[in-house]
């Protein structure tokens, strides 16, 4: 069970006091486990005049296994490339401007070997480090995007439907059955104006004022010229999205039409740093 102090409750809504009939106890339960992060699970149960509150504490969390600067870990190659630059800060660098690299491979290695001063023979000396830097490199590929060559539109046909509604504490009032959207597919919009008395005293009464406006979805073409814009971009956005300080070098883009689609095949090239760093386990 999880307790909580005296007067706490007023932030989740519920307290000594509250108006009864504006309480929800799914409400009431998200707001809950929204605001308490260390809570697994909840229930509120409205009895009468009393509220029960049951709650279940989370699981504690696991420790935290992220890197840190102390922890050996290799840099290695988080996709495949041709590596054009290279700022290794901590590591033995094993791979070098030029090379073309796997995914997975090692770049940098947490292993740091000693020489001896003045040759290139090792000393026998190694040091374990926490690898780090900047691998830019240059990757190629094919991608292709597809879309829908119609979209639909808003034919309005002219008929429009006016609904007044008036609400006590949050609670709507009905006066007759006919309530409800007579339209299947219309616009809606609402407006809710509060009545106050000549003191400006505001009270528990609201009427609300809906609009449906009725409309025909109506398939139209899309043109090709808009088609290759939108998919551009949207092959532009997924590249750079997955990409680290990328740059987009090329793109070359082919639209072809099927039946009932654009689709773009484009070749790319782009440059980014695929260098990742991970942990090292014996």
């Amino acid at each position: 069970k999880h307790e909580r102090q005296r007067g706490e409750g007023r932030v989740e809504g519920l307290h000594a006091g509250a108006f009864l009939p504006k309480l929800d106890a799914e409400e009431l339960k998200r707001r809950l486990l929204i605001g308490l992060d260390e809570l697994d699970w909840a229930a509120v149960n409205i009895r009468g005049v009393k509220a029960v509150v049951q709650a279940v504490e989370s699981p504690p969390k696991p420790e935290d296994h992220t890197l840190s600067p102390s922890s050996p870990a290799d840099l290695v190659a988080g996709k495949d490339g041709v590596v054009l630059y290279t700022n290794i800060l901590r590591g033995e660098q094993l791979v070098f401007p030029g090379a073309a690299v796997k995914k997975g491979e090692i770049i940098a290695s947490h292993e740091v070997h000693g020489v001896v001063p003045g040759t290139k023979e090792f000393s026998g000396a190694v040091r374990y480090v926490h690898a780090a830097g900047e691998v830019i490199a240059r990757r190629e590929g094919h991608i292709a995007a597809v879309l829908p060559s119609a979209r639909l539109s808003r034919a309005y046909t002219g008929r429009e439907y006016t609904e007044k509604r008036l609400y006590f504490a949050d609670f709507p009032i009905k006066f007759s059955k006919s309530y409800g959207n007579p339209y299947g597919n219309s616009d809606i919009i609402k407006r809710r104006s509060e009545v106050y008395l000549p003191g400006g005293r505001a009270l528990p009464i609201a009427l609300e004022k809906t609009r449906m406006t009725e409309y025909d979805p109506v398939p139209s073409p899309l043109p090709a010229e808009r088609a290759a814009e939108e998919l551009r971009c949207a092959i532009e956005a997924y590249l750079l999205s997955g990409a680290e300080s990328g740059q987009i070098e090329a793109l070359d883009c082919v639209l072809s039409e099927e039946e009932g689609f654009f689709r773009m095949d484009a070749e790319y090239i782009i440059t980014e740093d695929i260098g990742e760093e991970i942990l090292y386990s014996p």
